[in-house]
């Protein structure tokens, strides 16, 4: 490999590496990887939809905890409330984590995809 065939060798490693593949416009490539589902929208909603959901939790448990309607009694009133509160809020929470594992798990997967090509 130390003769000419090794340098050739070394020559076309290098020039291989050293054309880059053409460069599409950031606004081709943007809506490309959108259709193509490689950007993933719903990674950055999902921070959104959290609040919201935790928001609804909370708002749900104190409306449990403190209206003295026959139909939130069923629930058991106060204790259910207080239980919706913590146990809702923290599956909540688990739901939302998940969604975002599973989504960076698709954008790892992604940029693996992009790197072998």
């Amino acid at each position: 490999m130390n003769d000419a065939n090794g340098q050739n060798d070394q020559q076309s490693a290098q020039t291989q590496y050293q054309s880059a593949p053409p460069q599409l416009p950031a606004k081709e490539l943007w809506w490309s990887n959108f259709v193509n589902f490689r950007k993933l929208l719903m990674f950055s909603i999902i921070k959104y939809v959290y609040i919201l959901g935790a928001l609804g939790v909370t708002v749900f448990g104190l409306k449990t905890m403190f209206t003295r309607s026959s139909y939130y009694q069923i629930f058991g009133g106060f204790w259910a409330g207080l239980a919706i509160l913590i146990l809702g809020n923290l599956a909540w929470r688990l739901v939302s984590e998940t969604i975002i594992v599973l989504f960076r798990i698709a954008e790892g997967v992604s940029n693996i995809e992009v790197k072998m090509r």
